[in-house]
């Protein structure tokens, strides 16, 4: 069978019929030239050229994704900030109750010791106004015991960097050494003077922990 003759026909393409303005994002597509050739038998086909499709596509920045895309990331930075900034006020906060509660455990059970060290001496000094000899006696052994014991407690408790606890070492040893020379009119006063002593250092250790708590250091 003879190949059908090609004709050069007008070329059939797909054009608009009137042009339309470019929008930001956009395709143009130029269809290839169109051959009809005609055949002896009447028929007629439609080849198309293998020429390249061309594509033109106009874009622009889109600065409206641009922008919510540098929002959230910078949403994002701000969150991660607040987090890790409310963490670090958690955690100082956490360490200031915990020097403020230890302060307090110290100052509730240094009272407990001074105020059990002056209820012996003052049983003692009770004892010894009854009874000039009740030192010498077998009764006493337990009440000098506690004494002793009392006092040792006192003094592990305390600082000796600090002024007030070679002021409370001072007194309590004084009480100790009346006692073991039955001085009885030097217990009260001495007894007072502790006492004195004792409510300046609970005092400031008050104002200790009111200092841990806001976060003030002592001058």
């Amino acid at each position: 069978m003879e190949p059908c003759a090609v004709q050069s026909q007008s070329p059939v393409t797909k054009t608009s019929s009137t042009p339309r303005a470019t929008n930001e994002n956009s395709i143009n597509i130029n269809l290839p030239q169109q051959l009809i050739p005609a055949c002896e038998n009447g028929t007629k086909a439609i080849t198309l050229q293998p020429q390249p499709i061309q594509l033109a596509v106009d874009t622009s920045t889109d600065w409206p994704a641009i922008a919510a895309t540098s929002f959230v990331g910078l949403t994002g930075a701000l969150v991660a900030f607040a987090v890790g900034y409310m963490a670090y006020l958690g955690q100082r906060n956490h360490v200031r109750a915990a020097k403020a509660n230890f302060r307090h455990g110290w100052q509730q059970e240094i009272k407990q010791l001074i105020a059990k060290f002056i209820a012996v001496i003052a049983r003692i000094h009770y004892e010894l106004g009854v009874n000039p000899d009740y030192l010498n006696s077998s009764e006493s052994n337990q009440t000098f015991s506690d004494l002793i014991e009392t006092h040792s407690r006192i003094e592990l408790m305390l600082d000796r960097s600090k002024s007030y606890a070679k002021e409370i070492s001072r007194v309590t040893g004084l009480l100790i050494e009346a006692v073991k020379e039955r001085k009885i009119d030097n217990l009260n006063k001495l007894s007072n003077e502790l006492l004195e002593v004792a409510n300046g250092v609970v005092e400031q250790t008050w104002q200790d922990i009111r200092n841990d708590l806001e976060g003030k250091t002592k001058k």
